[in-house]
Protein backbone atom coordinates (compact mmCIF):
# COMPACT_ATOMS: atom_id res chain seq x y z
CA UNK A 1 0.00 0.00 0.00
CA UNK A 2 1.25 3.49 -0.86
CA UNK A 3 -0.06 6.63 0.76
CA UNK A 4 0.95 10.24 1.20
CA UNK A 5 2.10 10.98 4.72
CA UNK A 6 3.15 14.04 6.68
CA UNK A 7 6.74 13.01 7.31
CA UNK A 8 9.50 15.45 8.19
CA UNK A 9 12.71 13.72 9.19
CA UNK A 10 14.17 17.07 10.26
CA UNK A 11 11.59 17.62 13.01
CA UNK A 12 12.43 17.21 16.68
CA UNK A 13 9.35 15.01 17.12
CA UNK A 14 10.55 12.56 14.48
CA UNK A 15 14.03 12.39 15.94
CA UNK A 16 12.71 11.88 19.47
CA UNK A 17 10.45 9.01 18.32
CA UNK A 18 12.50 7.63 15.42
CA UNK A 19 11.94 3.91 16.02
CA UNK A 20 8.25 4.33 16.89
CA UNK A 21 7.65 6.33 13.70
CA UNK A 22 9.42 3.76 11.51
CA UNK A 23 7.62 0.85 13.17
CA UNK A 24 4.25 2.51 12.51
CA UNK A 25 5.20 3.34 8.92
CA UNK A 26 6.29 -0.26 8.25
CA UNK A 27 2.96 -1.52 9.55
CA UNK A 28 0.70 1.04 7.83
CA UNK A 29 2.48 2.10 4.65
CA UNK A 30 5.85 0.53 3.89
CA UNK A 31 5.97 2.68 0.73
CA UNK A 32 5.00 6.26 1.43
CA UNK A 33 5.31 9.66 -0.21
CA UNK A 34 5.89 12.90 1.67
CA UNK A 35 5.31 16.38 0.27
CA UNK A 36 7.89 17.84 2.70
CA UNK A 37 11.05 19.38 1.23
CA UNK A 38 9.72 19.28 -2.32
CA UNK A 39 8.46 15.71 -2.10
CA UNK A 40 10.20 12.38 -1.65
CA UNK A 41 9.50 8.66 -1.27
CA UNK A 42 10.03 6.69 1.93
CA UNK A 43 10.70 2.94 1.72
CA UNK A 44 10.72 1.25 5.12
CA UNK A 45 11.12 -2.45 4.37
CA UNK A 46 14.07 -4.35 2.97
CA UNK A 47 12.05 -5.94 0.17
CA UNK A 48 10.93 -2.57 -1.20
CA UNK A 49 14.38 -1.00 -0.86
CA UNK A 50 16.01 -4.01 -2.53
CA UNK A 51 13.49 -4.01 -5.36
CA UNK A 52 13.89 -0.27 -6.00
CA UNK A 53 17.68 -0.50 -5.89
CA UNK A 54 17.66 -3.15 -8.61
CA UNK A 55 15.19 -1.35 -10.90
CA UNK A 56 17.32 1.55 -12.09
CA UNK A 57 15.09 2.15 -15.13
CA UNK A 58 12.19 3.14 -12.85
CA UNK A 59 14.15 4.50 -9.89
CA UNK A 60 16.99 6.39 -11.53
CA UNK A 61 19.75 7.94 -9.45
CA UNK A 62 21.03 10.39 -12.06
CA UNK A 63 19.15 13.31 -10.51
CA UNK A 64 20.79 12.65 -7.15
CA UNK A 65 19.92 10.48 -4.20
CA UNK A 66 19.54 13.21 -1.60
CA UNK A 67 16.20 14.67 -0.69
CA UNK A 68 17.39 18.22 -1.22
CA UNK A 69 19.21 18.72 -4.53
CA UNK A 70 22.55 20.52 -4.55
CA UNK A 71 22.98 22.74 -7.59
CA UNK A 72 26.02 22.50 -9.86
CA UNK A 73 27.38 19.40 -8.15
CA UNK A 74 28.71 16.59 -10.34
CA UNK A 75 27.22 13.13 -9.76
CA UNK A 76 28.55 11.25 -6.77
CA UNK A 77 29.62 7.96 -8.28
CA UNK A 78 28.75 5.20 -8.21
CA UNK A 79 25.60 5.90 -6.16
CA UNK A 80 24.31 8.66 -8.45
CA UNK A 81 25.03 6.83 -11.70
CA UNK A 82 22.87 4.38 -13.60
CA UNK A 83 24.14 1.67 -15.97
CA UNK A 84 26.17 1.61 -18.08
CA UNK A 85 28.32 4.28 -16.30
CA UNK A 86 27.59 2.72 -12.90
CA UNK A 87 28.72 -0.70 -14.12
CA UNK A 88 31.92 0.71 -15.63
CA UNK A 89 32.84 2.54 -12.43
CA UNK A 90 32.07 -0.54 -10.29
CA UNK A 91 34.48 -2.60 -12.44
CA UNK A 92 37.22 -0.13 -11.57
CA UNK A 93 36.36 0.07 -7.86
CA UNK A 94 35.47 -3.56 -7.07
CA UNK A 95 39.07 -4.80 -6.71
CA UNK A 96 39.58 -2.35 -3.84
CA UNK A 97 36.62 -3.81 -1.90
CA UNK A 98 37.43 -7.52 -1.98
CA UNK A 99 37.97 -9.24 1.38
CA UNK A 100 41.78 -9.46 0.90
CA UNK A 101 42.02 -5.78 -0.10
CA UNK A 102 40.00 -4.64 2.89
CA UNK A 103 41.97 -6.93 5.22
CA UNK A 104 45.19 -5.15 4.17
CA UNK A 105 43.88 -1.80 5.44
CA UNK A 106 41.84 -3.06 8.40
CA UNK A 107 44.34 -2.03 11.09
CA UNK A 108 44.72 1.44 9.57
CA UNK A 109 40.94 1.81 9.29
CA UNK A 110 40.51 0.93 12.98
CA UNK A 111 43.25 3.38 13.91
CA UNK A 112 41.67 6.19 11.87
CA UNK A 113 38.19 5.50 13.25
CA UNK A 114 39.32 5.53 16.90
Amino acid sequence: MTETIDFDFTSDSYNEHYFDVLTEMRAKCPVAHSEALGGFWVLTKYSEVSSAARDWQTFTSVHGVGIVAVENQPPLGPIELDPPLHSELRKVLNPFFTAPSVARIEALAHEQAA
